[in-house]
């Protein structure tokens, strides 16, 4: 009986043990690279959203500042602050539902004078009398709540002749926000986008509908000094992922923390813990199981073994008690062994399938983060190109705007900026529908890649206008080749059942004539230079000259 729990006690210690041990290991490191993984891939997600946030706001911005900055608005308001008649208002009124009717996001404007009274408004909330603003020289943009949900408002100071004459405010939706919180793929059943701004007492407040709290939006709070609580930790600036940190539930969760500094807004990607550490439990239950199957597989192989083992003693003192006895000796061996053989090879199969079965995992896991890298790579893509031309966008032309101007200066090298508007867009939308004028654009931007070279840079500004920078190219080849893209343009037409569409361009071009000329000086020299080419007929070019001081457009060619 002591040789059998002898060698019951050596099976298990020798055999079972250091496989546990094994296991045990290969569980802790998969938790953790599982806890890795899920860590890098919420990181990622909150990056983003930031990007596309940070997206949203640019363009609505961009949107205000160009809405600000109209002629025909500056020139109604002035007239009307002068001469306050109807006609006047009516004429504000009209320029700016010309100029926003292609927002479809925009739910109202309101115009105020240089005091902040109100001078016009889509808006019947009377909210909406009067506005203050703590910095009345720059652009404001803040989240508000209304009736219908929460709003992305732009307050734009509008000046005429060098002087402040008043403001805008432009009330946009939040339905892209609103999306992208509610899209929780890659965030398991517990995953939730948290977005949040703060309030006069620095204390971090919801704007933005919870999974838990539907309710929350400027109305759920989270105190400033809860430094343990990821959004206070995103509002503080900081870009982290916190482990096992309490959420506005109190319940411990996986975190990635991001911050706006342009806006002061934070933002949030978290998981449940528990979530995050539903596998390592469940192979830990797994472990458990298999360890008691083998302990018990342990204990019968022990056994048995024991049994071989006293087999041949048992065998030896019958032959001595043979030898003694004078009795005849039997001829058979021994074979008891032969199982031991067996044995070890049952748990080195065992174990094979342990490592195949973890192999497999890493392999699922890597798959999974590749998909997550490529879906990141085409995020990143799809924020600089235009999806209907494959320009770059209006808010990437600008930066890369600033980079040339900025080089150009540096270096005192030429920079020139053309800017080309499609004839009679919206008659072509209205007569041959939306499939008609994107093929229109898409052989504007074709003929802008067949012209340009790879230095130039070609944008998308709005539905029809486009924007080429030029650097590094005297005066006479740039207009020689607008002309050339002019041409090309018009001699492209698209033939349909119902007959041949003809397309058409007005070009105006600028150029960098003095040294302290910025982006809005060009911009602004550009878009003279295209009023004079419409004001010329269909299909003109007009370049902006700066000599001596004096501003001239001279119009260009016509056909």
């Amino acid at each position: 009986m002591k040789l059998k729990l002898l060698v019951m006690s050596l099976c298990v210690s020798l055999s079972i043990l250091p496989l546990l041990i094994g296991v045990y290991y290969i569980n802790l490191n998969t938790a953790q690279y599982h806890r890795d993984l899920m860590a890098k891939q919420i990181a990622s997600l909150a990056q983003i959203g930031k990007r596309r946030i940070e997206a949203l706001v640019n363009e609505t911005q961009n949107y205000t500042a160009m809405i600000a900055n109209n002629v025909g608005l500056k020139t109604a308001l002035a007239g009307w602050l002068n001469e306050r008649t109807q006609n006047h208002l009516e004429t504000l009124k009209n320029t700016l539902l010309d100029s926003t009717q292609s927002l479809k996001s925009l739910d109202h404007f309101t115009v105020y004078n240089a005091l902040g009274n109100l001078v016009i408004t889509t808006n019947s909330s009377t909210a909406y009398t009067h506005v203050s603003l703590a910095n009345p020289f720059e652009l404001q943009t803040e989240l508000v709540p209304d009736t219908s949900g929460v709003q992305l408002v732009h307050v734009q100071p509008i000046y005429f002749e060098n002087a402040l004459i008043g403001f805008i405010k432009l009330a946009f939706s939040t339905t892209a926000i609103n999306e992208l919180i509610s899209d929780r793929t890659g965030l398991g059943k517990t995953g939730e986008w948290l977005f949040a701004i703060q309030d006069k007492n620095g204390d971090a407040i919801f704007a933005v509908p919870l999974k838990y709290d539907p309710d929350a939006a400027f109305h759920r709070k989270v105190a400033s000094i809860r430094e343990d609580v990821p959004i206070i930790q995103a509002l503080h600036g900081k870009s982290i992922i916190m482990n096992n940190a309490p959420d506005y539930r109190e319940v411990p969760v996986l975190a990635a923390t991001q911050f706006i500094p342009k806006l002061g807004w934070g933002l949030v990607v978290k998981i449940d813990e528990q979530e995050v550490n539903y596998l390592t439990f469940q192979n830990q239950n797994r472990v458990i199981y298999y360890s008691l199957m083998m302990v018990i597989f342990a204990i019968v192989l022990a056994l048995l073994l024991a049994k071989y083992i006293q087999s041949p003693l048992q065998l030896l003192r019958d032959y001595g008690h043979k030898l003694r006895t004078g009795e005849k000796l039997p001829t058979n061996s021994y074979r008891g062994w032969l199982e031991a053989k067996e044995l070890s090879a049952e748990f080195i199969t065992m174990a094979e399938k342990l490592r195949h079965l973890n192999e497999e995992l890493r392999d699922e896991v890597s798959e999974r983060n590749q998909q997550l890298q490529a879906s990141h790579l085409q995020l990143a893509q799809n924020a600089i190109e235009d999806p209907i031309t494959g320009l770059y966008n209006r808010r990437y032309f600008y930066k890369r705007f600033d980079e040339e101007l900025d080089r150009a200066k540096r270096f005192n090298r030429p920079l020139s900026l053309a800017v080309l508007e499609i004839d009679q867009f919206q008659m072509l939308l209205e007569h041959w529908g939306a499939d008609i004028t994107d093929i229109v654009l898409s052989k504007v931007a074709t003929a802008m890649r067949t012209i340009t070279k790879k230095a130039d840079c070609c944008g998308r500004l709005s539905d029809s206008e486009f924007a080429i920078l030029l650097p590094e190219q005297s005066r006479d080849a740039i207009e020689l080749a607008m002309e050339e893209l002019k041409a090309l343009i018009f001699g492209s037409s698209i033939t349909t059942i119902k007959g041949t569409v003809k397309i058409s361009c007005s070009i105006g071009i600028s150029f960098n004539d003095d040294v302290s000329v910025s982006q809005s000086d060009l911009l602004q020299r550009a878009g003279h230079a295209l009023s004079k080419a419409k004001q010329l007929g269909r299909n003109n070019l007009a370049v902006y000259r700066y000599e001596e001081s004096e501003d001239t457009v001279e119009g260009g060619s016509h056909l």
